[in-house]
């Protein structure tokens, strides 16, 4: 691997790391109705944005770790590989997170809700922190292979 790829690696970590963060601070849930709109962001004490978050930041810190070190050093592999495991762990909440949204807001969007006129929807921050996870993990893989 070139040092030009292990760095651009290394920083898709990071910046998968980062887009983690943001997503578990955004919302991940946006409920409206009457002309109002109301979010509920993942750091909120019900939610599970505080390990999202911490994912993140572990991703933000790894991806600084591996552009510190050279190609080809055996810590460079572990680091991958924590990086790859990190982004798995995220998606696993994120998924699970979404689910158990998903099941309320069907809950909310039902008759009671259409006669109340409310209506809820995913945040754009679930989302982004799903692709972040993810990310975390394609990149670690491309950094471990590259």
């Amino acid at each position: 691997m070139t040092f030009a790829q292990s760095s651009l690696a290394a920083i898709a970590v990071a910046v998968a790391g980062l887009i983690t963060c943001l997503g578990a601070w955004g919302p991940w849930l946006h409920a409206s109705g009457g002309g109002l709109g109301f979010d509920y962001g993942g750091l909120h004490s019900e939610l599970n944005g505080k390990w999202v978050l911490g994912v993140g930041l572990i991703g933000l810190v790894l991806g600084v770790v591996l552009y510190t070190l050279p190609s080809g050093h055996d810590l460079r592999r572990a680091v991958s590989i924590a990086v790859i495991v990190l982004g798995v762990i995220g998606l696993i909440v994120v998924v699970r997170q979404y689910v158990k949204l998903s099941d309320a807001v069907s809950e909310i969007n039902g008759p009671l809700g259409a006669f109340l006129g409310i209506h809820v929807q995913s945040g754009w921050g679930l989302w982004l922190a799903g692709f972040g996870c993810a990310g975390l993990g394609v990149t670690g893989f491309f950094s471990l292979v590259l």
